[in-house]
């Protein structure tokens, strides 16, 4: 028998709503082009086993990655855009903790799937509508929050 795979528990309890939002992708990595944005979202296991993070990455549609390269949407991650942050209710990282069940991981999949959906897409809005507003004054001053 082979052990439970936190990709089942995405696939199962995360994945449809990214997918209800526009979001491609499968596995641990999901993406979307939305307005001028691409937006990143990538299931980051511990390499200690047992947790997972969910990383966000919000880049311009248009602009090389940050190594300069052309955008391969379908080969970018959250550590290739410009704007990146962890999923969390608060300014702190939130590791997802759970055990080597099916059960385990999907309730943990589940959990993240729904501060998402509270706050993983409000960041992705907030953070873009910050970003389409800014004007040099505002970066001259420091009168801006990207969070």
């Amino acid at each position: 028998s082979t052990s439970p795979r936190l990709e089942s528990a995405i696939r199962a309890a995360f994945a449809p709503q990214l997918r209800a939002e526009g979001f491609a992708g499968s596995g641990r990595r999901f993406h979307m082009i939305h307005n001028r944005w691409i937006h990143i979202i990538t299931i980051q296991g511990s390499r200690y086993g047992g947790s997972f993070a969910v990383n966000m990455g919000l880049h311009f549609a248009t602009a090389p990655d940050l190594a300069g390269n052309p955008l391969a949407l379908k080969k970018m991650n959250e550590a290739h855009c410009a704007f990146r942050r962890r999923l969390s209710e608060t300014n702190y990282d939130r590791w997802w903790k759970h055990d080597l069940d099916a059960e385990s991981m999907l309730a943990a999949v589940a959990s993240a799937a729904s501060v998402y959906s509270l706050y993983g897409r409000r960041y992705f809005e907030a953070a873009c509508t910050g970003l389409m507003a800014l004007t040099p004054e505002a970066l001259i001053s420091g009168a801006y929050d990207l969070q």
